[in-house]
């Protein structure tokens, strides 16, 4: 029986958290999730104060975008490492922002997560709207790259350590 635990515990963590199957909660927030003709993303969500934050306010920085959610522990276990990511590149232009699924979503334990877990970059409320702009995703966590020109340029699923984080944005970082 131990054995089954730990091998359906290590299936968890190599492939994420299944995302389709969680349930579906909206924040309530309009998304306005959209992609340019020429590729450059934008959206609008509250974050966990209500405070509407635009992609699109972030231009010239790279964004990183993890969307996570209180029950999926592969997500809870790299947010350490995205909090010291956006420590130490803050000024080199990086941003990163937290998004919580709109699969299964309780904003009250998120909160309280996001608090517990000391997250210090923007927490969204996620949207299906938000996931469709993202080619529908499955599975958590998973992360997206933004270029300083507002374009989509890396994904990934799975969970991930600092190291990864950092080569990922590495070559994307606005030049000085």
């Amino acid at each position: 029986m131990l054995f089954r635990f730990a091998l359906i515990s290590l299936m968890l963590l190599a492939h994420g958290c299944d995302n389709q199957n969680a349930g579906g909660a909206e924040s309530g927030v309009p998304t306005r999730a959209q992609r340019s003709p020429e590729g450059v993303l934008d959206f609008q969500l509250a974050d966990t104060s209500g405070k509407i934050i635009r992609l699109a306010d972030y231009r010239g920085k790279t964004v990183l975008i993890n969307f996570w959610a209180h029950w999926c522990t592969p997500c809870l276990d790299e947010i350490p490492d995205l909090v010291r990511l956006r420590e130490d590149y803050r000024e080199r232009g990086l941003e990163v922002l937290g998004v919580v699924s709109p699969a299964g979503l309780n904003q009250k334990k998120s909160r309280q997560l996001a608090r517990s877990l000391g997250i210090t970059y923007p927490v969204l409320w996620g949207t299906e709207d938000l996931v469709a702009l993202f080619n529908n995703f499955a599975n958590l966590p998973m992360t997206f790259v933004i270029n300083p020109r507002g374009k989509l340029v890396n994904s990934s699923m799975g969970k991930h350590d600092y190291s990864y984080f950092e080569q990922l944005i590495q070559k994307h970082l606005p030049q000085p």
